[in-house]
């Protein structure tokens, strides 16, 4: 912004300039007049005189402004006013700018014009070449004039005016009335109540616009019936291209066959999703309206054409018990019914609406208003008028075109329960009762964690299969959109509101159409790089665990289950174990399986035994000093125990312990003898140097003889790592499992403070084998001859964000399905493999 502060005298004259004209008071072109009148409206234009000013703009622009200059100022004017007599000739189209031979111009209509420069008081006539057979609203509509009415209508409004209008309250969700107030100070600023008010004519007019708009972009206009004949008949609302249609987008026939189980037909079945109809459903209560003196002759210009039902079908069906009827919850911790039931509803006719839309791209298909929160009637009425969409025909060959019908609603927990029964017994004639057996009622993953444990399994999109990354929020983001209109639609008469809500929704539709290609193209893209990424995890872990297990996990279901305690699960999730259970895990080590069988092998597995016991000390002081320990320390005081005799007494064991080992060292290598005795004597036994090959150079372990116990502890180091990143592993395991007993057990100060103490442990334990895994990982480096930041083949480095797992003992969150779990949990598949090798295994998986 700078530069642009630094130009403000510049770009002020600029604009002053703008303002006037030089050539003001010359002569003009015409060489009988003076230039007075200036055009804003036109590009380029050069002041004229009067007279020159009319016959410049009477034929092809009389709805432009004249600037005319009075001596002092400029003072706007109507083309009507500039040379007095002048009157616009409405409708006369065979010579165009022409007087009508027929027409009486001695008593011209004051006709009030509003344009997207103002509104204008012009003088006009209406042609009379052909008065018998054509009315004036004929001639205002051929010159794109709509009128305000049409028996005799005196204003009007220009078609780029209304086009401008509906695509600003389309993008903005801007009023009538902020709108028309905007063209008032257009046409005077100063006193912009001088200016004719057409808000009430333009509010009819717009409306009137906006409902042949979409009869006009639906292709009612060309008959598109005739054309798109499975569709239903008349309608306007914008649909949705991607989704199986039968006759459409996807063949009538292809789900008809009957379903082939043998492993042939597996291709198949893992496409059985691109013929399921994935619908979400959900309540909004910002659109409501209130109680009001209604218009009687009020009526929707798009009755049963658009998203709404027809009033009186709609109304028959939700007046009487439905209203009265009281509906509990069965979810204790999701109760959208119960919690609607409000006093904010006070004073609303409507309460809000309930809206479909397709799972996969977030079109609107049916809508329904709420009289009293949200009810399973209206739900029902609404979920059928939207499968009615796929279903014009009514015929049972149409009806069972879908295997599976998918419907996510956040409390479908509740809603599934009865719903059979009520769409027997609601619609027993339609074909939507058939489709009913289809639907698979499903809750939204961002729902799902307001809900209790057993929905999160039995109603989860995660265990259902066929529904892949859908996650059934799309309609969420529709609902912040439309919001935006609810101010202005909660005063509007009944018809009104239906009428402007569905433009609203299908301008929706269009943009989600519109954009459809490049958010699909996003998706695959992503969707591309995660499968190659799972694809992979998953050949690294069925190596790495073992056919038999593989094999094992497919034979599992994956939906979710029924226990025998009547709780819901799936096979999916490790069951959680009891505390006595986790604490035995915790007191348990796992031993290396290498079983050192020659003299010096012995003398490095010893060595690095010595070398775990060194770090010990160092445990036992963090153990005492962290401040969850100081239970621990109170104790080893009344037992007469201090950790510094502690302390003593396990230094003393291990300097004698390395005597005894170094003797036998020294043996197997005599020459690195003087190698120790030349070494400074270390302040305290766990900081005393161990001199295995690891710790000096290629050319100190070539000249004492060190090679051999160098592959030897090249070996053992491995053996070691690998026991370390199980260490983690497991750790991860056991952390995941105390953080769920604690969600689920722990409840007050005491409780979560011991649950803290045990995860801390683990914890501690975790960040021990990640500092033993580092620490082998640079001792390997060592005996390779490599420098720190080489890059170790089958030994990554360890990141902290490695240190991850997907939690097995819940239901999964939100955002998981992304996700892959890193390298340690596939930890060496490849290891042993040659380069063919493992290209060969990477290409299987692809």
């Amino acid at each position: 912004m700078v530069d642009f502060y630094r130009e403000f005298p510049k770009l002020l004259d600029y604009i002053l300039d703008s303002e006037s004209d030089p050539e003001i008071g010359d002569l003009c072109a015409c060489g009988e007049g003076i230039s007075t009148c200036c055009c804003r409206d036109c590009t380029f234009y050069r002041p004229t005189c009067a007279p020159c000013f009319v016959k410049s703009h009477l034929g092809s622009n009389p709805f432009h402004w004249a600037e005319v200059w009075n001596g002092t100022h400029f003072e706007r004017h109507d083309i009507s006013e500039v040379v007095p007599g002048t009157v616009v000739t409405v409708g006369h189209t065979t010579d165009r700018g022409k007087q009508c031979p027929y027409a009486d111009y001695s008593k011209p209509l004051e006709f009030i014009l509003t344009c997207l420069n103002g509104t204008h008081r012009t003088k006009v006539v209406f042609c009379e070449c052909k008065a018998s057979t054509v009315k004036r609203y004929d001639h205002l509509m051929s010159m794109e004039i709509f009128p305000s009415t049409l028996s005799r209508p005196e204003s009007g409004f220009t078609f780029t005016l209304l086009r401008d209008f509906h695509l600003q309250t389309l993008t903005s969700k801007k009023s009538s009335y902020d709108y028309m107030e905007a063209i008032r100070c257009k046409t005077n600023n100063a006193f912009p109540q001088n200016v004719p008010d057409m808000y009430k004519n333009f509010v009819r007019v717009q409306r009137v616009w906006r409902a042949l708009s979409n009869i006009k972009r639906n292709g009612q206009g060309h008959d598109i019936d005739k054309f798109l004949p499975f569709r239903p008949k008349g309608s306007v609302s914008v649909p949705c291209f991607a989704c199986p249609e039968p006759e459409f987008n996807t063949p009538e026939e292809a789900n008809t066959a009957t379903v082939d189980l043998t492993p042939s037909a597996t291709a198949a079945l893992e496409t059985k999703h691109v013929d399921m109809l994935y619908v979400m459903m959900d309540g909004h209560f910002g659109l409501q309206r209130f109680a009001m003196v209604d218009d009687p002759d009020d009526i929707s210009l798009l009755r049963g054409m658009g998203f709404f039902p027809l009033d009186d079908e709609y109304n028959a069906f939700v007046l009487g018990d439905l209203l009265t009827s009281e509906e509990k919850a069965t979810c204790s911790k999701f109760n959208a019914v119960e919690m609607q039931n409000k006093l904010k509803f006070k004073g609303c006719v409507i309460t809000g609406v309930l809206g479909v839309e397709c799972g996969r791209h977030s079109i609107f298909l049916s809508m329904v208003d709420l009289q009293k929160g949200e009810r399973f009637g209206n739900a029902d009425f609404a979920l059928a008028r939207a499968l009615r969409r796929f279903l014009p025909a009514l015929t049972l060959g149409r009806a069972k075109f879908f295997k599976h019908i998918v419907v996510t609603y956040d409390v479908a927990c509740q809603y599934f329960v009865k719903l059979k029964e009520r769409f027997k017994l609601s619609f027993p004639l339609s074909d939507v009762s058939v489709m009913v057996d289809m639907i698979h009622m499903l809750v939204p993953k961002m729902h799902l964690a307001g809900h209790k444990e057993d929905c999160r399994y039995r109603f989860s999109l995660n265990y259902f299969d066929g529904a892949g990354r859908l996650h059934g929020e799309g309609i969420e983001p529709s609902w912040a959109e439309t919001k935006q209109s609810g101010g202005s639609t909660q005063h509007m008469n009944h018809g009104h509101r239906h009428d402007t809500i569905i433009d609203f929704h299908n301008y929706w539709n269009w943009r989600k159409n519109r954009m459809m290609s490049c958010s699909l193209e996003e998706q695959l893209n992503e969707a591309t790089k995660m499968r190659s990424k799972m694809i992979t995890q998953y050949k690294s872990l069925s190596r790495n665990h073992g056919q038999d297990k593989v094999e094992g996990w497919l034979k599992e279901p994956t939906a979710a289950t029924r226990a025998p305690n009547g709780e819901w699960k799936t096979d999916m999730c490790c069951p959680v174990p009891t505390q006595e259970e986790i604490m035995q895990s915790f007191q348990s080590k796992e031993k290396s399986d290498d079983a050192p069988q020659e003299a010096g092998a012995s003398i490095v597995f010893d060595a690095l035994k010595i070398e775990e016991k060194q770090y010990v000390p160092f445990t036992l002081v963090y153990v005492y000093t962290h401040p969850y320990k100081r239970r621990e320390l109170r104790a080893l005081v009344k037992s007469q125990s201090t950790p510094a005799e502690d302390l003593k007494e396990r230094r003393t064991k291990l300097s004698a312990e390395i005597k005894r080992w170094r003797k036998r060292y020294i043996k197997a290598a005599p020459l690195v003898e003087s190698l120790i005795a030349a070494s400074p004597q270390a302040e305290t036994i766990e900081d005393e140097s161990l001199h295995l090959p690891s710790s000096i150079t290629l050319a100190e372990r070539t000249k004492r003889g060190l090679l051999d116990l160098s592959i030897f502890e090249l070996k053992l180091r491995e053996g070691e790592a690998n026991t370390a990143v199980a260490g983690i592993c497991n750790s991860l395991i056991h952390e995941n499992l105390l953080s769920g007993v604690q969600k689920q057990h722990s409840r007050g100060v005491y409780q979560n403070t011991r649950s803290h103490q045990f995860i801390n442990r683990v914890k501690a334990k975790r960040r021990a084998y990640a500092a033993q895994y580092r620490e082998c990982r640079r001792r390997l480096l060592e005996l390779n001859n490599l420098p720190s930041t080489a890059t170790l083949s089958g030994y990554p480095t360890l990141q902290a964000k490695d240190m991850f797992q997907k939690n097995a003992t819940q239901s999964r969150v939100l955002g998981e399905g992304k996700e892959t779990d890193s390298w340690i949990w596939s930890y060496g598949n490849l290891r042993d493999m040659d380069e063919k090798e493992k290209l060969e295994f990477l290409s299987d998986g692809q």
